[in-house]
């Protein structure tokens, strides 16, 4: 690599490698595959947790030094502030902005900016938090007119954006998401499958279950799944079990409360937050996925349920 690169790109990357979910797995596999397909840009990667960065993306994309990791600084509610300057300052050419609005609201050089859904704007049942809420109706508007171009990940995405805000079709490019084909695949090895069984047994799952997989709040439609599931016969539900993994969102209360007055039986295996690790060995087990979402910009769980043969 050339000491001047061609290219110098800077990169919100504060929710890379979180436990949070799809948008963290898209910041994260977004950064690998940018290191690993453009050798002759410099990345500039901007993270409240340098450490952890490190630790996640240095495997990954080794022996690649085509990148810098910067924590950000600055007083609280001035960290991006102070992202968006330090970019310009460094001689970032451009910034992308995977998951968050005001770094492209307060940048001095060129951005673009990835858009996952419109859900508060379209689909009444999303129910957002109040941080959630602000942030989609007051900053997104702003991001999206101004920075220069936009990622949507599925085409639905770019027709919510064209409709809503106006925007000119030619200043959306759909990339849609895809899943590593290394890690999410029907099991071809005997040390794979008891991989797979070890796991299994550490996260308690039943020998045949159906899965879902998702952050727990309103626009993913659980309480139809609850109650579809009660409606099964008994007979079905002892052999197969409901099994609902994902983090706690917002509005979740009355999700578990339905469950509860319910009272199914056997009553659904909640798994909380399931590690990346373990991803693939839960969708290879699972009977079937069922993913009753309201609305999804895109919906990456069934995507790699497919890719892991379930």
């Amino acid at each position: 690599m050339s000491s001047r690169p061609e290219f110098k790109l800077a990169i919100d990357a504060r929710e890379a490698f979180l436990p949070t979910g799809g948008k963290a797995r898209y910041t994260a596999e977004l950064i690998r595959n940018l290191i690993l397909e453009r050798p002759d840009w410099q990345f500039v990667l901007y993270t409240k947790s340098p450490e952890r960065l490190v630790r996640e993306l240095e495997p990954l994309v080794r022996p690649a030094s085509n990148y810098e990791i910067i924590e950000i600084r600055g007083w609280p509610g001035g960290k991006q502030l102070w992202l968006a300057w330090n970019a310009w300052r460094t001689g970032c050419r451009a910034m992308l902005a995977p998951t968050g609005y005001l770094p492209v609201l307060f940048s001095l050089i060129p951005c673009w900016l990835t858009v996952h859904d419109l859900a508060i704007w379209v689909e009444p049942a999303s129910e957002p938090a109040r941080k959630t809420w602000l942030a989609e109706r007051l900053l997104l508007p702003m991001a999206v007119n101004k920075a220069q171009g936009i990622l949507a990940i599925s085409e639905s995405t770019k027709t919510d954006l064209i409709k809503i805000f106006k925007l000119p079709a030619s200043k959306i490019v759909v990339t849609l998401l895809g899943y590593d084909r290394e890690r999410y695949q029907v099991a071809k090895t005997a040390e794979q499958a008891a991989d797979d069984q070890l796991r299994a047994k550490r996260l308690k799952l039943p020998n045949y279950y159906f899965l879902y997989l998702g952050t727990i709040e309103p626009r993913k439609n659980l309480p139809l799944l609850l109650r579809a599931y009660h409606q099964l016969p008994e007979s079905i539900r002892q052999e197969y079990r409901l099994v609902i993994g994902g983090r706690k969102g917002w509005n979740a209360e009355p999700i578990y409360q339905l469950a509860e007055e319910l009272a199914t039986k056997p009553a659904p295996l909640w798994l909380g937050s399931v590690a990346n690790d373990d991803l693939p060995a839960l969708y290879r087990l699972a009977t079937a996925f069922v993913f009753p979402s309201h609305y999804e910009g895109f919906g990456l769980p069934p995507l790699e349920a497919m890719a892991c043969g379930t």
